[in-house]
């Protein structure tokens, strides 16, 4: 029975706090640091400002009439829309849906360490990872009010409660993965369903495909899926024919065959992307993290690990093979790799106390000091400064004239 360092996880806050306020400062600088991007943002605030005056919480609108150019389910225009109605029309309450999202996902990352793997020192070091991704904290992802960072928080929420699921059959958390299914669908459609295929390997190499399968629960999930995201996408085209035939084009034949407005690159694109700043350093670290992870760590942590290692690798490669290339497509597996480094990292750390019972006071500083040089050595690239967004001026005009001119 391994030791479990209740008195480190009642002291973790202490470790976590710095890893907070970088996050802070970095995911919370786009709230004011610059106007609206052009496309999705923009549009998405449009279609939220419109969703507020017209009442029409179903269909989203852009211009006066129902959107069919973008055709994703409308969750995210939602809470941008509510973000309207209690902090007016501005630039931050279009972006502060998405902060919270990245905000919501460190949380589920620290979460799921101190709860699961009891491992305090993995989600610490997991967060701090991630805050310091530049794929993650940059535009369309944590910093600007686009599809990708709700996204994100609800496709790693299906494969850390199904991960539960799979250790300990509780059904609270199949149907919280269930839940985190349809909001991720809800979100960005199909791409809401990315972690399944990891999912269904987990479940056939740990022998629980079967018992799953023959369950009242597994058809109960099925069903809550077809009623709520069928439903919509039903309701869509009986409201506003020629949805679903949109839908087909613009989110899977086109994206998916060819560059759509010329944005395509070679199948290493990504690789190279996170190699040369994406993920860089901890794209390099990696192989390390992996191997303390499988050799040094718990049974659970290298399940774990082979999980979320799965699901990076079957998404890079999807998304590799499409005929677009978009910068943050690769965005999702950010968490997922995060929470595998730090699972590598505080086993590694973790390697010259392995012969005390508990790492004592030492240790604990030497955690403290970790952290911080973690923080302080890889928040570079991510620093604001050096990420600065291309002011688009015209984007924001766009928003708020129209919005206050339709009052």
């Amino acid at each position: 029975m391994r030791f479990i360092d209740y008195a480190g996880e009642r002291r973790s806050w202490l470790f976590l706090l710095p890893v907070l306020l970088a996050a802070a400062w970095l995911f919370a600088h786009g709230m004011r640091g610059y106007p609206l991007l052009p496309f999705d943002e923009a549009r998405l605030a449009v279609s939220a400002a419109e969703m507020r005056l017209n009442g029409q919480w179903l269909i989203p609108y852009y211009g006066g009439t129902p959107d069919l150019f973008s055709v994703k389910p409308p969750l995210m225009i939602w809470l941008q829309s509510a973000s309207i109605g209690i902090f007016g029309t501005s630039v931050g309450a279009i972006r502060l849906p998405a902060v919270l999202a990245a905000f919501a996902t460190l949380a589920l990352l620290y979460g799921f360490a101190i709860t699961t793997l009891r491992n305090w020192r993995a989600g610490v070091l997991a967060c701090a990872v991630l805050v310091t991704t530049g794929g993650y904290v940059q535009a369309h992802v944590a910093r600007t009010g686009d599809y990708d960072a709700p996204l994100i928080l609800f496709q790693t929420a299906q494969l850390i409660f199904f991960f539960r699921f799979a250790e300990w059959r509780k059904g609270r958390d199949w149907w919280v993965f269930v839940l985190a299914l349809i909001l991720a669908a809800f979100t960005k459609g199909v791409v809401g369903f990315a972690p399944l295929p990891a999912i269904a390997l987990h479940a056939l190499g740990t022998g629980m495909a079967k018992p799953l399968l023959t369950s009242r629960r597994f058809y109960g999930g099925v069903f809550a899926m077809l009623a709520t995201i069928g439903g919509y996408y039903f309701y869509r085209e009986f409201a506003t024919p020629g949805y679903l035939a949109s839908l087909w084009s613009s989110e899977i034949a086109d994206r998916v065959t060819v560059p759509i407005n010329g944005q395509g690159g070679s199948w290493t694109f990504y690789l190279s992307q996170m190699a040369h700043q994406d993920c860089a350093p901890w794209l390099f670290i990696l192989p390390a993290a992996l191997a303390l992870a499988f050799f040094k760590g718990s049974a659970q942590e290298r399940r774990a690990t082979l999980l979320l290692g799965l699901f990076a690798a079957i998404w890079l490669a999807v998304v590799s093979a499409a005929g677009t290339k978009m910068f943050w497509y690769e965005a999702p597996v950010y968490p997922a790799l995060a929470m595998v480094s730090g699972i590598g990292l505080a086993r590694g750390w973790a390697l010259p106390f392995s012969h005390f019972r508990s790492p004592g006071r030492f240790g604990l500083r030497w955690a403290e000091w970790t952290t911080n040089v973690t923080l302080a050595n890889f928040t570079g690239p991510t620093l604001p400064g050096s990420t600065a967004l291309p002011a688009r001026p015209t984007a924001t005009a766009q928003l708020l004239s129209w919005s206050q001119g339709s009052r």
